[in-house]
């Protein structure tokens, strides 16, 4: 569907933005739209508009000083034919506010901007991660339904987005990367723009520095999924506990093997020393009063979570998770070890860094260093010079 607004842009000296989202659910890609919107909101040259294809908000605090709407709208392709092609609020809010960009966030949020076309508008997909729905078919899983729908959904997209000319911002090289491979030649329209955060939110109160004790206090952030493997934080935990460390660790968030890994824990028997605190709001303070913050995901588009850990002065032993690689300077902020490392590996990082007191308090150090570079306000200059190079673009 082709439609007009009753009027073109001239000029970019101010730029209207529609940043779309399926939901305002309490999770990485969220939260970072969110913080983009907040920062854009404080530029006289961008107009920002946050519309939610749910009236879900977990964001209410953050999100009182901007403008939030929410449509009832949806786009689902189906490949019995029994597409479900909701637009038309999405169309009026379009109509009403006549942006310049509308950049939306996640597949299910792409597929309602992409819909409707209008020609004065640039389109922009933002991948949070390496989006399954774009991927290249697999024949030796052609005998699996789900191949062939996301088939039917990549067919789907890519025509929209031919028709549209669309953008792509990626989050990491790894991003990067994956939608060179599954995207079109002509759809190579991709610009490498890592995540970020608001560096002053997390870092140490008064440049504070961390006491060093006996006990390592550790924590971990995150969705409880398969791929982020807190099982495996539980089995360094154990390793840590049978070299007589004295240990603690904490993980904030919930998620379907929140249960597995508190079962594991217990047959473990360290689970006097794991602490699971559920969802909090004062993730900062849980971070302040740590000493590493640890990561076992295999599989990372970016790591928001690790430079919000290095804001607060903490270095980061890791799994390389693919994204995450782009932001673990090895020696510097952290460590990085493969996926397939050992619980006894990654326990003995943890207690080289722990028990060098010198090589801590420089990894700290290079840590806030290295999380300013990714700041909110840094990542706001280039996102909106990438509008303006947009925008100035003869199509």
């Amino acid at each position: 569907m082709v439609q007009k607004l009753n009027a073109s842009y001239k000029s970019v000296t101010l730029i209207r933005v529609i940043h779309l989202i399926r939901s305002l659910h309490k999770a990485g890609a969220e939260k970072l739209c969110i913080d983009i919107c907040t920062e854009l909101n404080s530029r006289n040259d961008i107009e920002v508009l946050l519309v939610s294809m749910s009236p879900v908000n977990h964001f209410k605090e953050q999100t009182q000083e901007l403008t939030v709407k929410t449509i009832d709208a949806k786009v689902f392709p189906s490949i019995s034919g029994k597409n479900i092609v909701e637009t038309k609020a999405f169309e009026d809010i379009v109509r009403e506010f006549k942006p310049d960009i509308v950049h939306s966030h996640l597949f299910w949020s792409d597929l309602l901007a992409q819909e409707t076309y209008f020609p004065n508008v640039k389109y922009i997909t933002h991948c949070h991660d390496n989006i399954y729905e774009l991927s290249n078919f697999n024949w030796r899983l052609c005998f699996k339904k789900k191949t062939w729908v996301t088939a039917f959904e990549k067919h789907w997209i890519i025509k929209r987005y031919r028709r549209s000319k669309n953008n792509f911002i990626a989050i990491s090289t790894d991003t990067f990367n994956y939608l060179h491979s599954v995207l079109p030649k002509d759809l190579h329209r991709i610009f490498l723009l890592p995540n970020a955060i608001n560096v002053k939110k997390y870092s140490l109160p008064n440049n504070t520095k961390k006491q060093h004790t006996t006990s390592i206090k550790l924590v971990n952030v995150g969705r409880f999924a398969i791929y982020k493997n807190q099982t495996f934080l539980v089995d360094v935990i154990n390793v840590l506990n049978e070299k007589g460390i004295k240990v603690e660790l904490h993980f904030l968030g919930i998620g379907p093997e929140f249960e597995n890994v508190k079962q594991k824990a217990a047959a473990k028997n360290v689970s006097h020393l794991i602490y699971f605190h559920g969802n909090v709001d004062n993730v900062p303070d849980f971070f302040h009063q740590s000493d590493i913050y640890v990561h076992s995901a295999y599989y990372e588009p970016f790591g928001l979570v690790l430079l919000e850990a290095m804001a607060a002065s903490l270095p980061v032993i890791c799994l390389d998770g693919d994204g995450n690689k782009d932001i673990i300077e090895e020696g510097k902020n952290g460590y990085i070890l493969a996926k397939n490392s050992t619980a006894e590996a990654f326990a003995n990082k943890i207690i080289d860094l722990w028990y060098s007191p010198t090589t801590y308090e420089r990894m700290a150090e290079d840590s806030l260093a290295f999380a300013q570079n990714y700041d909110i306000r840094v990542y706001g200059d280039k996102l909106v010079n990438y509008y303006m190079s947009l925008l100035e673009r003869v199509a």
